[in-house]
């Protein structure tokens, strides 16, 4: 048997999969309490997973196997089937035909994104509900700053908080304003001591020293 041949054993497994999961939904929703029809429906999900694998359909995969976990839990009595679980494996059953259409389709599995629905099944299957995010924010809005929390120790050295930086460009213009200032003052006091002052030597001839 060629891979040809096992993919189309594999569309044929597949779509009597799909067709037997639609008819026992309806049963199911008509008697949630009945774990015959959540466990032939679980083996359903467990023999598509397992195909898919041999395969690599990811997409097939993962949400069936999602599938799977969360039937496990209501079939063995951990967790009680209610509408919204009834739904989302609903949800998952469509994602479900979509993907097998394609393969059908192309031979290949057709790229999509299950993630809001792979997510879903598997916070329910932990007994979360579908508004719980797994992913972790890098920055939490709530969160203390370290000295209000007394068992977090700060590595950061604080940094000092200046009111208002001065204008150095402006300081540096008024010194220089300030130099030139004091500078022609000392020009204009040289100036006016030498009108003032007579010269060295007609001191010294005027005034000439007393002879002991």
């Amino acid at each position: 048997m060629t891979d040809d041949d096992i993919l189309i054993e594999f569309k044929l497994e597949a779509r009597e999969i799909l067709d037997r999961l639609d008819l026992t939904f309806v049963q199911l929703e008509q008697s949630p309490d009945d774990k015959k029809l959540v466990g032939n429906i679980f083996r359903a999900m467990h023999t598509l997973k397992g195909s898919s694998g041999f395969f690599s359909f990811k997409r097939l995969e993962k949400v069936s196997h999602a599938s799977e976990s969360l039937l496990g839990k209501i079939r063995d009595g951990q967790l009680t089937l209610d509408q919204q679980k009834t739904t989302t494996l609903l949800n998952a059953l469509d994602s479900l035909r979509s993907i097998i259409e394609g393969i059908e389709e192309n031979q290949a599995e057709p790229v999509g994104d299950d993630s809001v629905v792979v997510q879903q099944l598997l916070n329910l299957a932990a007994g979360r509900g579908l508004e719980t995010q797994t992913v972790t924010p890098l920055v939490q809005a709530n969160a203390l700053p370290d000295s209000a929390d007394p068992t977090r120790v700060s590595n950061t050295t604080p940094t000092p908080t200046i009111s208002s930086a001065p204008d150095l460009g402006s300081i540096s213009a008024e010194k220089v304003a300030e130099q030139q200032i004091v500078e022609r003052e000392l020009d204009e006091q040289n100036l006016l001591a030498t009108q003032v002052k007579p010269p060295i030597s007609n001191v010294a001839l005027d005034n000439p020293p007393p002879h002991h």
